[in-house]
């Protein structure tokens, strides 16, 4: 029985970490800032105030730097476009590309 319960244990312990980890990661690499409700339930999982999950004064994040590729760029440009034209960027790109993977399979 203490076996049993040591194991449910630690498999608890490694599910919320790895829930604390996914959750970390969108957030560092997101565009877009996390939801304000999930800052209380972040800091009660990682025992600590929401003011240290926010207060950055000696912690410096910076993004993985890798170089910018061609498509990745005209992308990024194509964010600031109207959800119309991006929605016309996109069928065209898609188009492109399933012709393109028709004659590669034949």
């Amino acid at each position: 029985m203490t076996v049993l319960l040591l194991f449910l244990f630690r498999v608890k312990v490694t599910v919320l970490l790895l829930f604390v980890l996914l959750l970390f990661t969108f957030w560092e690499w997101s565009d877009k800032p996390t939801k304000s409700d999930l800052l209380p339930k972040m800091a009660k999982v990682l025992g600590v105030r929401i003011q240290d999950l926010i207060h950055s004064e000696n912690l410096t994040i910076t993004k993985r730097a890798s170089p910018v590729g061609e498509v990745q760029r005209v992308f990024e440009s194509v964010r600031d476009l109207p959800r119309s034209q991006q929605r016309k960027i996109i069928e065209t790109v898609d188009a492109l590309v399933e012709q393109y993977q028709r004659k590669k399979a034949q």
